[in-house]
This record gives structure tokens, sequence and C-alpha cells, in this order.
């Protein structure tokens, strides 16, 4: 029995130190873009965009956001596609093509030193947080197991 009372912990921690490092990275690429330049742009393309995803075996239609836009740095002239560093949630993908509609002009924010890498939505948004805040959730309650185990 006390070897369960440390297993189950340690795995809890574990479990939440590998969620952490999945969030870490994108985390840390959505923190540094809100400090990216940011320059107009024009959207080419905006449309809910159907793909399908195989799940159980079936095809289902997954919705996903098919935003184009233009932009131009140091007179070179670009496009892009990302709305975000990360995936938008499911549930705002038309929202998201409701506010870049086609024709519109916006702010497109890239990359200083690698102008092709734009997004539409720089710096961190609430998504963000989700995978970072669930690892630390997992190696909390972990820790907090292991110490209760200490004085019993």
């Amino acid at each position: 029995m006390d070897l369960l009372l440390f297993i189950v912990p340690m795995l809890f921690i574990a479990v939440g130190l590998l969620v952490l490092a999945a969030g870490a990275r994108p985390w840390r690429a959505a923190r540094r873009s809100g400090r990216w330049p940011g320059v107009d742009g024009l959207i080419i393309k905006s449309q809910v965009k159907l793909q399908d995803v195989s799940t159980d075996g079936n095809l289902d239609p997954l919705p996903s956001a098919n935003i184009v836009y233009l932009y131009a740095v140091a007179g070179r002239p670009y496009q892009g596609h990302r709305v975000t560093l990360g995936p938008i949630q499911l549930w705002s993908v038309k929202r998201m093509v409701t506010r870049y509609p086609k024709g519109m002009v916006c702010r497109v924010f890239h990359h200083p030193r690698q102008p092709a890498r734009a997004v539409l939505l720089h710096g961190l948004r609430a998504g963000h947080w989700v995978l970072p805040l669930l690892g630390s959730s997992f190696v909390l309650i972990g820790l907090y197991a292991i110490l209760l185990t200490q004085f019993d």
C-alpha cells in the first residue's frame, strides 16, 4: 500500500511535467509575438473551411478558419494565413471569419527577423494558458498527495 501511495502522486507529477513541457514552447512563442512589429494588411480571403477528419472510422467535417491576407515589410510583399500562434478553438472559427472579412484593412504582426512569419492576433491568449495551468495542477496535486502521506 505504501508503494502505491508513492507511485500515484509521482505519476501525477510526471504527467504534469509532460503537459507543462508540451505547453511551454507555444506559450513562449506567443509571449514573444507580443513584441512583434505591426504593419497594415489586407484580407483577401475569409471563409469557414470544412476539413474531413476521421473519427472512429467515420469522416466528420471539422470547421477551420481559412483567412488569407497580404502585407508588406520594407517594401517587400508577403502573404499570410495564420490568425494566431496556436490553434483556434472550434467555437471561435466563425467569429474569426466574421472579425476579419474579405476586403478589410487590418493590422498584421510579423517576426522582426523573419517577416514571412506573421499573425493577425499576437501575444498571449486565453488558450495559451490551458496546458501550463493543467500541468501545474497535476504537479501540485502530486506534491500535495506526497505531503499528505508524510504526515500520516
